[in-house]
C-alpha cells in the first residue's frame, strides 16, 4: 500500500508539472497547438479591419509582403507564415539564436463588428525533416528520455509561448487602432 500510495504522489507531481509548465492552447478535435479568439470590435467593419490588420502586420513582421499568402480583401482573410527565433541561455549565461526556427501560421479572418486571430501549424525543421512542437510538449514530462537536456525542450517551450502572447497582445493593440491627439487651444 506505500509503494502505491508513493506511486501515486509522483504521478499526481508529474502531471502537476507537465500542465503548470504548458499552457498551450489545444485543439481537441486535431490535438494541435491552436492560439484562437474572436474579439468584438464594434466600431469596424469588415473592409475597416482588413486594412487595418495589414498596417498592424507591416509594424508587426519584417518583410510582411513576403510572409503574407493570402490577402483576400472581399472574403475577410489575411494568412501570414510567421516564425520564431528561439533563444537559449548557453552554458556561459550567454543567450544563443537556435539556428532552426519555428514556423507557423497566422490567420485573421473579417466580420463586421468583430475579428478573428489564429494560430496554429507550429513546426521546426530540423535538417529537413519537420519537428512538430506537440511532439515536444508530449514528451515534456519528468522521466521522459526522448529528449534529453541539451534539447533545451523546457526553454523553448517557455520562449515560443512568451513570443506568441507578445504577438497576440501587439495584434490586439494594434487594432485598436492609433489614438489620435487633439490639439487644444489653451
Amino acid at each position: 500500500m506505500k509503494k502505491f500510495g508513493t506511486l501515486l504522489v509522483i504521478l499526481i507531481a508529474g502531471l502537476a508539472v507537465r500542465s503548470g509548465a504548458q499552457n498551450f492552447p489545444m485543439d481537441s478535435t486535431t490535438h494541435k497547438i491552436d492560439f484562437v479568439e474572436v474579439v468584438q470590435a464594434p466600431s469596424l467593419t469588415k473592409s475597416a479591419g482588413f486594412d487595418r490588420a495589414l498596417v498592424v502586420l507591416h509594424r508587426m513582421y519584417k518583410q510582411a509582403d513576403t510572409k503574407i499568402s493570402v490577402k483576400d480583401k472581399d472574403n475577410g482573410i489575411i494568412v501570414l507564415n510567421g516564425f520564431t527565433q528561439l533563444v537559449i541561455k548557453g552554458k556561459n549565461g550567454v543567450n544563443m539564436n537556435v539556428p532552426e526556427l519555428v514556423l507557423y501560421k497566422l490567420t485573421i479572418s473579417f466580420k463586421n463588428g468583430k475579428y478573428r486571430y489564429e494560430f496554429t501549424d507550429f513546426v521546426q525543421n530540423r535538417a529537413g525533416t519537420p519537428n512538430y512542437i506537440e511532439k515536444w510538449i508530449e514528451h515534456n514530462v519528468p522521466g521522459d528520455k526522448f529528449y534529453g537536456p541539451s534539447d533545451h525542450i523546457q526553454e523553448n517551450l517557455d520562449y515560443l509561448y512568451a513570443d506568441i502572447e507578445k504577438k497576440i497582445s501587439d495584434l490586439k493593440t494594434g487594432m485598436l487602432g492609433d489614438k489620435s491627439v487633439e490639439k487644444q487651444d489653451w
